[in-house]
């Protein structure tokens, strides 16, 4: 597993390495590559093309060497057993030359100019450790950037450190600092397919910046087949870091590194509540047009914010709303009978809408058709 004396030469000035982890990847690697080298900073002499090979069954070696042929910045390290996408990404980290990396998925694809302005980005802002941007959908295995139709944009949002309660943060293809390895460690090789959400969990933790850039500069593949996608392992590993970060604590810790104020209940309670609202309304980049809901995690905000104020209407009612969405409909009607047993309505709780709302179907014998509403506006306790 080494590199050529040729191949080493012009890796002093590379400003940024693209790291290509391939496994039975062949029908992809040259629809890969030939969208590499379009790249902008490729084209400039400051991008390396370092492809891991994993072992591979199927002939990628053939392509790379081919394109090897044409270009003098391409390198193939080709390792003896299979591993693990994370395994590979950390490999090619430890071989790149570049004060940024990235991962180029095989399947994925990029705007000429993508890199660079990721590059770009970091350089304007030197607080930040990573950038990201925003994609376009594909569902044509092969289909370059340019004949996209650019029909549907996976858009994420500026980072905002405790959203990675909610999903992974980056999308696929972000640009780091080489440095940031030394800050938060590698990638976690034994996680299959959420390696790079763990990282995006430590990244978070760590206090590190990221900067987003608003624009679509590359292309996601949609395959059932994916890792996130074949089975049920992407889903386990999520559930996993879920169990391990996900706490009242955690969600405090992250608040407080974006600078709000933990030291006080109210200020707590705040937080929670804040979480809670993000998880019960979320817009994950993927499903640009549904509005979708993580009520296990907005029942974890929750339970805290009422274990500070156990009599706060706002928070009781939400209590309800994760509840029902988490299909213990019994429990739901258990809260809001509390609820409404506590003070007099109409002075305390009418004054929301919501509330309201949600207080009138108690008298309904069938909550199949009913959809309790979640309360905006943190009120005041009874």
């Amino acid at each position: 597993m080494s590199l050529s004396d040729s191949q080493m030469q012009f890796r002093e000035n590379v400003e940024v390495t693209a790291i290509v982890s391939t496994y039975a990847s062949e029908s992809f690697m040259r629809g890969c590559l030939e969208d590499l080298v379009e790249q902008t900073l490729f084209q400039k002499g400051l991008l390396e093309i370092l492809v891991i090979d994993c072992a591979s069954p199927e002939d990628e070696g053939r392509i790379i060497r081919d394109f090897q042929a044409r270009y003098p910045n391409i390198s193939h390290v080709r390792i003896s057993e299979r591993e693990t996408l994370a395994g590979a990404w950390n490999i090619g980290a430890a071989y790149a030359r570049g004060q940024f990396l990235t991962n180029a998925n095989t399947d994925d694809r990029h705007h000429p100019e993508c890199l660079e302005k990721l590059s770009l980005a970091l350089k304007a802002h030197p607080e930040a450790d990573l950038s990201y941007a925003n994609v376009y959908q594909s569902t044509k295995p092969n289909e370059s950037f340019r004949e996209n139709q650019k029909e549907i944009i996976y858009r994420y949002k500026p980072f905002f450190a405790p959203e990675v309660f909610l999903h992974y943060q980056f999308g696929c293809q972000p640009l780091w600092r080489a440095s940031l390895h030394e800050k938060i460690g590698y990638f976690n090789k034994d996680l299959r397919a959420a390696s790079d959400y763990e990282f995006n969990y430590r990244f978070a933790l760590a206090g590190c910046k990221a900067i987003h850039i608003d624009e679509a500069l590359g292309s996601f593949l949609e395959r059932d087949d994916s890792l996130s996608l074949a089975d049920s392992t992407s889903l386990d590993e999520q559930m996993m870091l879920r169990q391990r970060y996900a706490t009242p604590e955690g969600i405090l810790n992250l608040y407080s590194l974006e600078g709000y104020d933990t030291t006080s209940d109210a200020s707590k309670i705040s937080i929670f509540h804040d979480i809670s609202l993000r998880a019960l309304s979320v817009r994950y980049p993927w499903r640009p047009h549904c509005v979708d809901s993580d009520p296990d995690l907005a029942l974890i905000a929750i339970s805290a914010a009422i274990a500070l104020d156990s009599k706060n209407p706002t928070l009781m009612n939400n209590f309800a709303v994760a509840l029902q969405q988490i299909e213990r409909e019994a429990d739901a009607r258990r809260v809001l009978e509390s609820l409404k047993a506590l003070g007099e309505i109409e002075h305390t709780v009418g004054e929301d809408a919501s509330v309201s709302h949600n207080l009138r179907q108690l008298s309904n014998s069938s909550w199949e058709d009913i959809r309790l509403e979640a309360s905006l506006q943190l009120s005041s306790p009874f």
